[in-house]
């Protein structure tokens, strides 16, 4: 009996619950896609991410059917479609809608990620399936791998997790990742709310999930912060390696000029130092060697000998 049992629920899993996913990259099939999800009274909601802060790759949107068990999952590729200067704000309405329930795993950084983005509101009614699952005598913190392994006894790869999703084209691996970060979610959100319809924990579940919206939406301008100091880091980071790289074109052409090797007249650390203005021993940075490379770079300083 318990045999026949896990091959229904494998037959569940992979019959039942089959894939189904597209990208989401131009104006056309943006437009497709806010004609089907306007509609929509509930979403399974995810990100995937990368870098220092962290800045949204893909926003992954499952459109749930009262009539289909799986979800018409959409990959709406942020990066691109921002290189593309396509207007967001029509998708990005859906998040503050109050009558549209958003149900997400672990729900904190991809909340405070989208609030980022928002221009007005924050995000809105959602369902944090980690949160519900704590209540129904899981662990706070138990993975969206451990909980799809619950209720599906089936076993997620997150080896595409730590990717590069900065890449310009995703690979199918990465996509059907994603894909599957929102598949299972809507059927978990309908088992969650039925085992705890009839309990008195139901209402503090609610408070639970709504304390974690105020909280994201406090965080977000703290983010935006340390994101556009970030962004000014960065430029003077791109400022300074233009100089470097300008300084040792100069030097090559002087030691193929004056037949010396590029290293007796400076090293790559020695011109590093003339550029950032470190104070460093004179041995790193001879008066004469300075001199070179001042010479066509007269705005930058040479650190004290």
């Amino acid at each position: 009996m318990k045999k026949l049992f896990y091959i229904f629920v494998i037959f569940y899993s992979y019959v039942c619950l089959a894939l189904n996913f597209q990208m989401v990259d131009n104006q056309e099939e943006l437009q497709n896609f806010l004609i089907k999800v306007m509609h929509a009274k509930t979403l399974a909601i995810d990100t995937e991410f990368y870098g220092q802060p962290a800045t949204i790759r893909l926003i992954q949107v499952g459109i749930i059917k009262n009539d289909v068990l799986t979800p018409d999952i959409y990959l709406v590729d942020i990066q691109k479609i921002n290189a593309q200067h396509i207007e967001l704000s029509d998708f990005f309405k859906i998040f503050s809608d109050e009558t549209v329930v958003k149900i997400f795993h672990a729900a904190k950084i991809d909340i405070q990620l989208i609030n980022a983005l928002l221009p007005q509101g924050s995000v809105e009614n959602i369902w944090d399936t980690q949160i519900a699952e704590s209540f129904l005598g899981m662990n706070n913190a138990i993975s969206y791998k451990d909980i799809v392994q619950k209720y599906f006894a089936v076993g997620l790869s997150k080896e595409q997790q730590t990717s590069d999703w900065e890449k310009a084209q995703l690979t199918p691996a990465q996509q059907e990742y994603a894909a599957y970060d929102v598949h299972y979610l809507p059927e978990i959100y309908n088992r969650q709310v039925f085992t705890l319809a009839n309990r008195p924990s139901l209402t503090d579940v609610k408070v639970e999930m709504r304390n974690q919206l105020v909280a994201s939406a406090a965080d977000v301008k703290s983010l935006k912060k340390t994101t556009e100091k970030f962004r000014l880091r960065s430029n003077k980071n791109a400022e300074l390696k233009t100089q470097f790289d300008k300084a040792k074109s100069f030097l090559e052409w002087t030691s193929q000029t004056l037949g010396i090797a590029k290293e007796a007249l400076a090293k790559d650390s020695e011109i590093k130092a003339v550029i950032l203005g470190q104070k460093t021993p004179a041995r790193f940075c001879t008066a004469w060697r300075y001199t070179i490379i001042r010479k066509y770079f007269l705005s930058l300083q040479c650190p004290s000998e």
